[in-house]
């Protein structure tokens, strides 16, 4: 959640004067002396993989859970959870003003 707030967060942020050294993106062009959009574009690829991967291991617990209810319950809410973020993160006034 906290790389696709980044990813999102971004094109605000690298215009004001505060402190941009939490967010992702310019951590990843210093430390990878990278480019801003090579460094946006492996971010993105990032968000994707994570996703991906919370999908991956959410199915393994559900079935190693015996595919209980209360396991499918929590992973129907962590799915919900990460659309949730993307989805706000991608449409909010503050990172996508009209």
């Amino acid at each position: 959640m906290a790389l696709t707030n980044d990813l999102y967060s971004w094109a605000v942020e690298r215009k004001e004067s505060a402190d941009r050294s939490w967010n992702a993106v310019p951590i990843m062009m210093k430390q990878y002396r990278m480019e801003e959009d090579d460094a946006v574009a492996i971010l993105k690829g990032l968000v994707v993989y994570h996703e991906q991967q919370t999908r991956r291991l959410g199915l393994e617990a559900w079935e190693n859970s015996g595919r209980s209810q209360k396991m499918t319950r929590y992973i129907e809410a962590m799915e919900l959870m990460l659309g949730g973020n993307c989805f706000w993160s991608s449409t909010c006034p503050r990172y996508a003003p009209a």
